[in-house]
């Protein structure tokens, strides 16, 4: 397998990260206090309600005070936080004025993150038919919208290896299959990744798949970093650890040499919501020292 580089911690990023808590605060508090031990920032991608608010908003309170209860723990980690589809609008800005300070919410917008990492965010799901645009059951966005949207936030970022987009819904063709092999990825999404296919690290939801297999929860590209260049391939080494088979590592580790390649790694760590038998969120390190880039994902049963 060989042996991991040792390297001068810099550039450092250490993160939980988690999706779809779907109501349930008992997992989400063993969640916090994972997170609180070991330092780490938090990262959720959404999906805070059981279920789609009714149609006539008769129980719009009542998923208020659901809401609340979830942002309410991530504002004490001082975590970063968008909304999924399940959370309507109207519901998830009422609940946003009554959480505890300290949540960074941002949908639509960009803070820092780490250590010299700057986090994008983009919440909710597109819709082709432009009157889904805020649908009444949750965050919808035309296709266009979104494309648009994202070329403003990332024209703002400086270097995109150093990004972290983190959304809902996936970027259609990676970690976007459903349980029945139905695709739910964003062509948006995608569309706006092909464009810029330079960004470090792309965290999305939604799927619910990622908890049972690695392969559902970590996927990466790596490109040449210059188009005249033919990269060495032993400038890209790839690492899995600690698991009981080669289908289920505890740990995935992805170093390379980030002057012979650019390389978006791809993460989706399930159902918060929906407890899975192999992982139910992630913990994601990133180290970067003379050139060369570590990525270690771990797969974390709370």
């Amino acid at each position: 397998m060989g042996t991991l580089q040792v390297l001068d911690e810099e550039h450092r990023l250490h993160l939980t990260v988690c999706s779809d808590l779907h109501g349930s605060t008992s997992q989400l508090a063993l969640l916090a206090d994972h997170a609180r031990s070991e330092g780490r920032s938090v990262i959720s991608a959404g999906d805070y309600l059981r279920a789609y608010v009714a149609d006539d908003l008769s129980d719009h309170e009542e998923r208020v005070e659901e809401a609340v209860g979830q942002l309410d723990i991530l504002a004490g980690l001082g975590a970063y936080a968008i909304p999924g589809n399940h959370d309507h609008p109207s519901v998830y800005q009422e609940a946003l004025t009554r959480t505890a300070d300290g949540l960074r919410e941002i949908h639509q917008v960009t803070d820092v993150i780490g250590d010299g990492f700057t986090v994008v965010g983009w919440g909710g799901m597109e819709h082709s038919d432009p009157i889904f645009e805020n649908f009444k059951m949750g965050h919808y966005y035309a296709p266009d919208h979104i494309v648009k949207g994202m070329e403003g936030l990332l024209a703002g970022v400086d270097d995109h290896t150093d990004c972290v987009l983190v959304t809902h819904q996936p970027v259609r063709g990676y970690l976007s299959k459903g349980h029945e092999g139905q695709e739910l990825g964003s062509e948006a999404m995608r569309e706006v990744y092909d464009a810029n296919p330079d960004i470090g690290l792309v965290i999305s939801g939604h799927s619910h798949q990622a908890g049972y297999s690695s392969d559902k929860a970590i996927d990466f590209v790596a490109r040449a970093r210059y188009k005249e260049l033919t990269p060495d391939p032993d400038a890209l080494r790839v690492y899995q650890m600690d698991g009981y088979d080669s289908a289920h590592p505890k740990k995935v580790v992805i170093e390379y040499d980030k002057d012979q390649y650019d390389l978006t790694c791809f993460l989706n760590p399930g159902s918060l919501g929906h407890p899975h038998s192999f992982s139910d969120c992630l913990d994601v390190d990133v180290y970067e020292s003379g050139g060369v880039r570590r990525i270690e994902v771990t797969f974390v049963e709370l």
